[in-house]
Parts: C-alpha cells; sequence; structure tokens
C-alpha cells in the first residue's frame, strides 16, 4: 500500500506520522497541483498563480488541464493513481456570485482499483 510523510510535519514519539492509501494520494494531488509559492523564480512546482486572472478564458483553463495531466503521467508512472479517460476527469465549477471556482479531479486508485474524486484548491485573488 502506498505510504508516505504526512505534511504538515507532525512528530509523533519521535516519528514522523505517516499516510497511506487514498489519503496519501490525496495529499500527493493537492501538493502537486497547489499553490506552492518558492522564493526560487526557476521552481515550477503547482499550479501557481497564473490563472487568477485569466479564469474565465478557455485557453488558461486548457493550461491548468495540461498540468493536471503531467502530475497524473508521473503518478502512473509510480503505479499509484490515473487520471480517468473520460472528458469529465478534469472539471470545473464556477459560483460567479462568490466570486469562486473549484475544480474536481476524478481519478482511479491503481492499488484498489477505486475511483476517487478530489476537490483542488484553486489559489484566489484574495
Amino acid at each position: 500500500m502506498a505510504q508516505g510523510i504526512q505534511l504538515p510535519l507532525i512528530a509523533k514519539n519521535g516519528r514522523l506520522k505517516l499516510l497511506e492509501g487514498d489519503a496519501y494520494i490525496a495529499q500527493l494531488i493537492s501538493v502537486a497541483l497547489g499553490d506552492n509559492e518558492s522564493q526560487n523564480p526557476f521552481q515550477d512546482i503547482g499550479l501557481g498563480e497564473f490563472m487568477i486572472f485569466g479564469m474565465n478564458d478557455s485557453y488558461t483553463e486548457a493550461e491548468i488541464r495540461e498540468k493536471v495531466r503531467e502530475v497524473f503521467e508521473s503518478l502512473e508512472t509510480d503505479q499509484l493513481a490515473k487520471l480517468e479517460t473520460d472528458d469529465k476527469a478534469i472539471s470545473f465549477e464556477r459560483d460567479v456570485a462568490a466570486g469562486t471556482l473549484s475544480m474536481f479531479v476524478s481519478y482511479v486508485n491503481l492499488e484498489t482499483q477505486e475511483q476517487q474524486e478530489l476537490e483542488v484548491p484553486i489559489p484566489s485573488a484574495t
């Protein structure tokens, strides 16, 4: 079963707490696609904030979808998770009144063969 260190780091009895299975895979996806700001301008991690000012733009959505596919190519190589193959594997929900956007990713846990859906945080301008 897939397992790894829980983030943020939590120590218990001198050991780091571990996550297993779906919880660990969901954490990997969230970290890979989250807003991972860095002082290193050459480090390209996460979705970053490039999409904040272009969210109503189909080109920006296509860039986000491509980044999600890249992350899942790596997870599939590691035999952890595979992006669903249908067009709804990556979906967006807009709440115009609240000014928010949510992205949902559907994938298959390759260890259990169970379908999962995860809401991925999208950086906001606020």
